[in-house]
């Protein structure tokens, strides 16, 4: 990711006409990637939440996937943090509202195991971990996404007017999402073993299809099948609609683990 950003920073010398040295310079400065989490919506007007689901680069950045939370991060070229960056992260404090209607954030200890972070915290702690870091590199550069762009989790200015009001740091949104678009294009043996593991639950969901309709061709199911007295099982649906197939696709992808599906299943309407 610092690559992309130093291969930015030439475009930028070259398009600008900056001296080389300046460019230099700002490769050697600290740098720093503050990003907001997706939070919790809702449907207009009400209390009924919509499926969450974390803001991808978020996500690659850090697995994490509760909704309201922030990822700050410190990197320097010629130092420790070049081999070991510093990543903080910050997860909302559980309350009693999400006790009682939903599942809570995990605590700091259980969210500490779960993800390869230096440290976890909630964000009343953020300001002052980002007044640590400006004093402990008052010439950092800070990158965010696009700030004022409606495609991202909105980042409070009071963030990045604690780094503007802090001396020398200063904050860009230019660097960091292309530089997270030429990252995301090189998988790991983990993140290809992941997109087998999803191909292989959406072959079978799909597979799954295909043979309930062959039963009912085959006249092995029938409709309202089963006794009046119960409702129909799994193995007794009848697919005459889309909507039944896409039932029966969900359902094969949930039983095998998927949280999440980018789509259900490519069918004529």
């Amino acid at each position: 990711m610092m690559l992309k950003i130093q291969v930015d920073l030439n475009l930028l010398r070259l398009t600008l006409r900056i001296p080389p040295a300046k460019i230099f310079s700002w490769w050697l400065q600290p740098q720093v990637f503050l990003l907001a989490g997706e939070a919790t919506s809702f449907r207009n007007d009400t209390d009924r939440e919509i499926a969450f689901r974390q803001e991808s680069n978020f996500y690659y950045l850090t697995g994490c996937t509760i909704p309201s939370s922030y990822v700050l991060a410190a990197y320097q070229p010629g130092t420790s943090l070049s081999h070991t960056p510093s990543i903080e992260l910050f997860i909302p404090k559980a309350e009693l509202a999400d006790v009682m209607w939903s599942v809570p954030p995990p605590s700091i200890e259980v969210a500490k195991e779960m993800h390869d972070v230096s440290r976890v915290d909630h964000p009343a702690a953020l300001p002052a971990a980002i007044e640590t870091l400006t004093k402990a590199f008052p010439e950092a550069l800070f990158h965010t996404l696009p700030r004022r762009s409606p495609l991202f989790p909105i980042l409070p200015d009071e963030y990045t007017e604690l780094v503007l009001s802090s001396g020398n740091a200063a904050v860009t949104d230019l660097y960091l999402l292309s530089a997270l678009h030429r990252a995301r294009l090189t998988k790991d043996e983990e993140e290809i073993a992941a997109i087998k593991w999803a191909n292989e639950i959406s072959s079978r969901a799909h597979e799954v299809v295909m043979r309930v309709l062959g039963k009912a061709v085959q006249g092995r199911i029938e409709k309202d099948s089963g006794t009046a007295v119960r409702p129909l099982l799994p193995g007794e649906w009848l697919i005459e609609k889309e909507a039944e197939a896409e039932a029966i696709f969900v359902a094969s992808c949930r039983r095998e683990g998927s949280v999440r599906l980018f789509m259900t299943m490519l069918s004529p309407c």
